[in-house]
């Protein structure tokens, strides 16, 4: 006996794009205590003071709160994530806590990746802040999750260069990997990783904490990126450069 199923099978076509966008994201590091209050640098363990992970896009793997970039990223630092959420969509840790000075650095829709020294008994809770400056973040990333069931890959959009620019700590910040995820429907996965001193070019741009990683990838719910914000670089800023 045969099984069948109807799948979609859209015409492709290659033409000229003329409409440019970019995405503009934001990537930001917070130590609290238990009560959600943040720590000044001198409060912080030297145990913490390493680089988390971020990770974007990746809309099948986000469903599962990241399961699959995590257990790969988090072997590199020995990190425990606690779990993902999004700010005003679902329930935060340290709400209404007077104490919980965090809160005054979310935004709603930011993605916030938040990590504890103990899982069954913390102590320090670090987030990991992804926002945007377009708009909310999850909401532009939710546009991923596209209908495949012929397992094509075309997507919202195509990404043809990432502006990657950082504030301090500039060789450990650029030691750290940056990474691409490529998922299946069935939780297969292939991931690999790029050195970002490649395209980094300091004889050319003096002073300026700033390169530009060339991508180029169709955007869709098994496409993710991902890589690390180290203890002294408090801010990453992301530019997607996308044609639509």
């Amino acid at each position: 006996m045969n099984n069948h199923v109807i799948i979609n099978k859209p015409i492709l076509e290659q033409i000229n794009v003329e409409q440019k966008e970019m995405i503009s994201l934001n990537v930001k590091r917070y130590t609290t205590d238990a009560n959600g209050t943040i720590l000044d640098d001198v409060a912080i363990p030297v145990n913490l003071k390493k680089p988390f992970p971020y990770y974007l896009f990746g809309e099948f793997d986000r469903n599962g709160g990241y399961a699959i970039a995590d257990q790969v990223l988090s072997k590199l630092y020995g990190t425990i994530l606690l779990g993902v959420y999004t700010w005003g969509n679902n329930t935060p840790l340290f709400f209404p806590n007077p104490l919980a000075t965090i809160n005054n650095e979310f935004r709603k829709g930011d993605m916030l990746f938040v990590y504890v020294d103990n899982l069954n008994a913390p102590s320090y809770y670090i987030f990991v802040v992804i926002s945007a400056q377009n708009g909310p973040y999850v909401s532009l990333i939710s546009q991923l999750n596209t209908t495949q069931l012929d397992k094509n890959t075309w997507g919202t959009f195509k990404i043809f260069d990432v502006q990657y620019g950082w504030t301090s700590d500039t060789q450990l910040q650029l030691a750290q990997p940056w990474f691409t995820v490529l998922t299946q429907w069935n939780a297969d996965f292939k991931i690999d990783s790029l050195n970002l001193k490649t395209w980094y070019r300091p004889q050319f741009k003096k002073g300026v904490n700033e390169l530009i990683i060339p991508i180029n990838a169709v955007a869709n719910q098994h496409l993710g990126l991902g890589s690390f914000i180290t203890y002294n670089n408090p801010l990453i800023t992301l530019s997607l450069v996308i044609y639509v």
